[in-house]
């Protein structure tokens, strides 16, 4: 939770910008947060408050969608975490299974996770 929480202050924060904007988030829990309607723990406190403060004045729409429909970003997620390096990739220089995710979403052709 706290990686998802810190790359959606991270997303509002390089995209501040922009006046109106739409989040696709596939943890309902943070969407909840984010949204005045959930509990928020003391360790995220900070960080749900920041991205609320980004929000303030701009016509943004936090939304949910299934995981299989943000895999992409759960992929780009998964990578910076486990990896704890902080970069911007192009298409070209994105890992080989984050460039088909991309290639698939591009297509409109959904990606099913198989358990």
């Amino acid at each position: 939770m706290e990686a998802e929480a810190m790359a959606l202050l991270e997303g509002m924060q390089t995209s501040s910008s922009f006046q109106l904007l739409q989040v696709k988030m596939d943890s309902q829990v943070l969407l909840n947060m984010v949204n005045g309607g959930g509990r928020v723990p003391w360790r995220l406190w900070g960080t749900v408050s920041r991205i609320k403060s980004l929000a303030l004045g701009r016509q943004i729409a936090f939304t949910h969608v299934y995981r299989e429909a943000n895999s992409i970003a759960d992929a780009l997620t998964t990578l910076a975490s486990s990896t704890r390096v902080h970069q911007s990739f192009t298409h070209s220089t994105l890992p080989d299974h984050i460039r088909r995710l991309a290639c698939l979403d591009r297509v409109q052709m959904p990606y099913v996770r198989l358990a």
